[in-house]
């Protein structure tokens, strides 16, 4: 049953490689390890505990995420907690996941964990999130909302720059690069849509910012 399955494996006690070869599985520590810190997220035999869905096999993880099931809820809380653990915890990082939402999150884990299903489901998300931190916010920022219809997103005014900058390396014309999101930035934004095959709202959605930030422009 996967709602006891998920439940055993609250407390799991961790054992990091001599050799380091893994990212450290510590909460947020691990992150910091993975990022070129010294600190150490074990004791002193390299032993830690996990707690919640982090102990949790890549494999269950993956049961819960394709069927849609409430217990996906606890590994999205499971990775919230540690977004918030690193963002506090990692050197020049105010937001780890800038724009990222957790279920767009959820999916990066799932992809990981098909790929290793015997992995605890801490070490998923600690490579996702390691792929992701070059590209964290490293100082606060003010946050912008942007609307099309009914619909609004709220985003990092430097999101919407580093988006700005994505369009106009594409050859859009965006205005200003400035992180204002003005007439031009939006018909940019919806041109690009359009072309990529995307809902054209003229909104920096998930869709959008993934294509533009971590997609590699089609040559």
């Amino acid at each position: 049953m996967m709602v006891a399955a998920v439940r055993r494996q609250r407390r799991s006690v961790v054992s990091e490689p001599a050799n380091g070869s893994l990212v450290r599985l510590g909460a947020a520590l691990c992150l910091i390890g993975a990022l070129g810190s010294p600190a150490r997220a074990a004791d002193a035999q390299g032993q830690f505990a996990l707690e919640g869905g982090g102990g949790a096999k890549c494999s269950a993880f993956v049961e819960a995420h394709d069927k849609r099931s409430p217990e996906v809820q606890l590994f999205l809380g499971w990775i919230d907690g540690y977004v918030t653990a690193a963002n506090q915890l990692t050197p020049e990082t105010f937001d780890l996941t800038p724009w990222q939402t957790g279920a767009l999150l959820l999916d990066f884990a799932a992809n990981y964990c098909r790929r290793e299903p015997e992995h605890p489901f801490a070490l998923a998300v600690s490579r996702v999130l390691g792929s992701l931190a070059p590209d964290r916010l490293r100082a606060p920022s003010t946050t912008v909302a942007l609307q099309s219809g009914t619909r609004t997103v709220n985003l990092y005014e430097e999101v919407v720059r580093r988006a700005q900058q994505a369009l106009s390396r594409r050859g859009y014309d965006v205005g200003t690069v400035d992180g204002a999101y003005g007439a031009k930035t939006r018909a940019a934004v919806e041109k690009f849509q359009t072309e990529n095959r995307i809902e054209a709202n003229g909104l920096l959605d998930q869709r959008t910012l993934f294509a533009l930030l971590l997609q590699r422009p089609q040559q």
